[in-house]
């Protein structure tokens, strides 16, 4: 069951683009050592991130690769500020994966699953 306010998307597909402020685009080695590779260019990343997300459809993304800072970011499970008590980010996010999966199941005809976690 969608979310109310939101009841009319289905689905939206967002690209993905650098950041725009070149101040904050690209933040060196937040992700990953110093030296680990891959060593690309802000367009190469780019060209990977629009890859990743295309492919995938933005649910499997592996910002490990990246240094520069897109508009899809990863989110920490930890910190609640996105959500309203009682319920935490963790389960937020848990909720609405399953929610846009079971859509995207019922849109495609496919039977994916989550794993279960404990929480």
């Amino acid at each position: 069951m969608a979310y109310e306010p939101f009841k009319e998307w289905d689905h939206l597909d967002i690209p993905a683009y650098l950041q725009p402020d070149p101040e904050h685009s690209y933040i060196l080695c937040i992700r990953r050592g110093e030296d680990d590779g891959p060593h690309l260019t802000p367009e190469e990343e780019e060209h990977l991130m629009q890859k990743q997300v295309m492919e995938t459809e933005g649910f499997d993304i592996d910002f490990k690769q990246f240094r520069c800072i897109f508009n899809y970011i990863p989110i920490d499970l930890d910190d609640n500020d996105l959500t309203m008590e009682p319920e935490t980010t963790r389960e937020l996010m848990d909720r609405l994966s399953r929610e846009s999966l079971e859509r995207y199941n019922e849109r495609e005809f496919t039977l994916l699953k989550l794993p279960r976690k404990k929480m």
